[in-house]
């Protein structure tokens, strides 16, 4: 498959959608005030946590509060430390996502159909006017972002596979070598010049290091979710299109490098705050007030802690017993690859 030809943005096409943007978004941000439940939940975590200055553990009202990962968390306490501790000011990410999300369809739509950019810019039009992205606007939830972070995956994927089709060169050493007739160590250095000008344009890795980008984002937006569905597409696309042999040419232990870079800091971080409770379980055991859901875990387990239940209840098994009035000196050794698991589900 031949990589379709780049398409310039229009500035009318992006002048429109920046109209409606504003006309069916900027208005909400001041009206109405703070919803009950998860609007003026999440916003007071982020609150609390400008508040205490601690952006790894996230709290209402002094109770951790592990119902989401913190990115949407982190991006209101940022807004609010610019702006001041306003509802406007909280709403102001979400506003801004639904912009990039609308810009994202528009550019996919001109890979898509290169010919014009009129069917990108009646789907970013029609994106903008749909009354789910509204109503999803209208309160402080991830689901806009997972849709960017979805959308910005599959176009990195379509071009990182479109680059890996066309033959393009993937080092500068091939393409130094397709020159020949290298004699000076001024060709030499023009050569090497090309050939790197010819590997960020046109080798995958670079697409495949922002898809991995990408997917730790959503992974801190929305957990394990943010990253099976955009995983789903790209197998299921190279399934469909027979084309899963060029699974191990996508670069792939290096965007799974980038995932880990971005998104397993927060979480041994949060599972490091955690070592105090040897088992996630124990969540349940306490009467914690308010929106932490006490039963949650009983009603719906994480499934990385059912996969590792049966290997965990023979480590315990082994265990010497212990008296009543005997305390460990440090959590179980398997306690913190356990919480990070549940952090991660």
């Amino acid at each position: 498959m031949t990589a379709p030809a780049n398409r310039r943005w229009s500035p009318r096409s992006l002048a429109l959608i920046v109209l409606a943007w504003a006309v069916l978004q900027l208005g909400g941000l001041f009206s109405p005030g703070l919803l009950d439940d998860v609007d003026s939940i999440y916003i007071q975590v982020a609150r609390e946590m400008l508040q205490r200055h601690d952006f790894v553990t996230p709290t209402i009202d002094g109770i951790r509060f592990f119902d989401k990962p913190p990115l949407m968390y982190w991006m209101a306490a940022a807004s609010m430390k610019l702006f001041g501790v306003h509802d406007w000011a909280a709403r102001l990410p979400l506003a801004l996502g639904v912009l990039a999300l609308l810009l994202a369809v528009y550019a996919l739509g001109l890979r898509l159909y290169p010919q014009s950019d009129r069917p990108a810019l009646y789907a970013a039009l029609a994106l903008a006017t749909s009354l789910g992205l509204y109503l999803y606007t209208r309160f402080y939830i991830p689901d806009i972002l997972i849709a960017l972070w979805m959308t910005l995956s599959v176009h990195l994927f379509l071009l990182a596979l479109d680059r890996l089709e066309s033959g393009a060169p993937s080092s500068t050493r091939s393409l130094i070598a397709r020159q020949g007739g290298v004699t000076s160590e001024r060709s030499m250095l023009d050569g090497v010049k090309r050939g790197v000008t010819s590997v960020v344009s046109h080798s995958p890795l670079f697409p495949m290091l922002g898809f991995g980008a990408v997917l730790a984002l959503s992974l801190l937006t929305k957990g394990l979710i943010g990253i099976v569905f955009p995983v789903a597409f790209v197998l299921l696309y190279l399934a469909l299109t027979g084309r899963l042999k060029l699974l191990t040419k996508l670069h792939l232990p290096a965007a799974t490098a980038v995932i880990l870079a971005i998104a397993a800091p927060w979480h041994i971080l949060a599972a490091l705050r955690r070592l105090g409770l040897v088992l996630p379980l124990q969540r349940a055991h306490r009467p914690l007030p308010g929106p932490a859901h006490p039963a949650r875990l009983w009603q719906r387990p994480p499934p990385p802690l059912l996969a590792a239940a049966p290997a965990l209840a023979a480590a315990l098994g082994r265990l010497p017993p212990r008296r009543p009035a005997q305390r460990l000196p440090h959590p179980h050794p398997l306690g913190w690859p356990i919480h990070a698991a549940h952090f991660a589900a």
